[in-house]
Formats: structure tokens, sequence, C-alpha cells
């Protein structure tokens, strides 16, 4: 897996991601980096998921604190050659 992406939430997007090694810290920092993400004071952080799979791919599954209680949907705004990404 390779390429870069972007991700909005709240209709804020992340600078360009590049897949590579603590992809997970580096997605959990771009996120809690939006001014659109306004978790109550003392809120712990998000959580990334990793699973790699035998065919090369990955998922990511993020999880958001259950002190936010509902929260809008992140969205892959963009995929650079290389890069396959859904979610789910």
């Amino acid at each position: 897996v390779g390429g870069t992406f972007k991700i909005s939430y709240k209709n804020e997007e992340t600078a360009s991601i590049t897949h590579g090694s603590s992809l997970e810290a580096t997605l959990v920092s771009a996120i809690e980096g939006l001014s659109t993400y306004n978790p109550p004071v003392g809120t712990p952080s998000l959580i990334v998921y990793e699973v790699a799979h035998t065919n090369g791919g990955y998922n990511w599954t993020v999880e958001f604190p259950k002190e936010m209680g509902d929260v809008e949907q992140l969205v892959v705004s963009y995929a650079s050659v290389g890069a396959t990404l859904g979610i789910a």
C-alpha cells in the first residue's frame, strides 16, 4: 500500500497523509488537529486500529471517545495512485 490521502471531518480536511509506519499515530494527530474536532475537556484521544490483510491491504478503524456521543462520519476525500481507501 502506498500513496497519500486526506480525511475530512465536518467539512474540514486534513493535510495529505502518506501511508507508512506509525500511520495510526498520524491519523490521530491529523484528525485531532482539525478545528472541527471539539471533544469535551478531558476527553481521551481517538483510537485507530489497523488490520493487515494477506493481500497487502489494510483496514483502519477510527474510534471516537464515547464522551463525544454520536459523531459525523469521516470522509476520505482524496487518494493518490497506489492507495485505495474506503469508509465502512
